[in-house]
């Protein structure tokens, strides 16, 4: 029987593929297969793109009142009728009796200083306001793509320590908050969240079986993954005092020694130091 990409119960989906599946919107999505697009994804993106259309329209709408005229040709008649108002104002005062009236010069001086200057400060304001509002399109598409990345690297080791689909948008809501890109492209915990800093989403999780319990299915003991030499969650991390072996512990780091630093960071010891003191967890 052939896959569907969203369900309308979860109990409709088979047992074995349970987990690549995510509640959205009272449905359940495929969210556990890098790269795959649901109907609903389409859709949403319809959306979007017939609001930017129908906007597109409205904008056009209000311009075409203005016909062909061109806004720089119009403004340039502003300013050039309000330069011929100051030079006949200079001419009458400069003819009234024959003498300079060097108040009513001044005066006239900073009205052509300022109407000079008015176009250019309204040029100006236009060019901040297209900055600013560049920089703030920047910047959310900046935050998008961070939270997106971070967002796939949680789901992919949650997939990876079977957290139960009803608990894995939890786990993204709390990974947006714990975890960072880093400049080299890493998905790595941040300082002062209340975990260990610097680790990433895999070991993450070994942290929060205790905490989170309830993400795995009770049969998995609290979230303990695959096992082998490239780490897992919960009792899989051979550098905690419960689960210390120096077998495992030389596995992982010749097979993936990055790994192996951040899960004895998690543990509270580091690659071939002594074994971390019993700790409650938090």
């Amino acid at each position: 029987m052939a896959l569907k990409a969203i369900y309308d119960k979860e109990d409709e989906i088979p047992d074995e593929f349970r987990s690549l599946y995510t509640e959205k919107n009272g449905k359940w999505e495929v969210t556990g297969i890098e790269g795959i697009k649901t109907t609903a994804d389409t859709d949403r993106l319809q959306v979007s793109l017939n609001k930017e259309r129908d906007d597109h329209k409205k904008t056009k709408e209000k311009l075409g009142k203005f016909g062909e005229l061109d806004p720089d040709k119009s403004q340039a008649l502003v300013t050039e009728n309000e330069e011929l108002r100051a030079n006949l104002e200079t001419a009458e005062a400069a003819a009234g009796d024959g003498k300079p009236d060097e108040a009513a010069i001044d005066k006239l001086v900073e009205a052509r200083v300022a109407t000079v200057a008015r176009p250019l400060e309204r040029q100006i304001a236009a060019l901040e306001k297209t900055n600013g509002e560049q920089a703030g399109t920047i910047t959310a598409h900046e935050l998008k793509d961070t939270n997106r990345t971070i967002s796939d690297a949680v789901r992919e080791a949650g997939v990876s320590s079977k957290i139960i689909p009803t608990a894995m948008d939890d786990a993204l809501m709390l990974g947006e908050r714990m975890f960072e890109v880093t400049e080299s492209g890493e998905v790595l915990t941040r300082d002062g969240v209340g975990v260990t800093p610097g680790i990433d989403p895999v070991v993450w999780l070994s942290e929060m079986q205790d905490k989170r319990a309830h993400w795995w299915p009770a049969s998995n003991g609290g979230g303990a993954g695959g096992g082998g030499g490239g780490g897992g969650t919960g009792s899989d991390n051979p550098f905690t005092s419960k689960s210390w072996n120096m077998t495992k512990q030389g596995q992982m780091l010749r097979t993936n020694p990055e790994q192996a630093e951040r899960m004895a960071k998690s543990a509270g010891t580091t690659v071939g130091g002594p074994k971390p003191m019993d700790q409650k967890s938090a």
